[in-house]
């Protein structure tokens, strides 16, 4: 496999990671 093709794959899913923990974080008590 490529390894550019893995670093984008790979910081897209660390990116939308951090995304849904941002969100949990700053939403946490909406969600209760």
């Amino acid at each position: 496999m490529d390894k550019a093709a893995v670093a984008v794959a790979a910081a897209m899913i660390l990116n939308l990671f951090i995304k849904i923990l941002y969100i949990d974080k700053n939403h946490f008590e909406d969600m209760l």
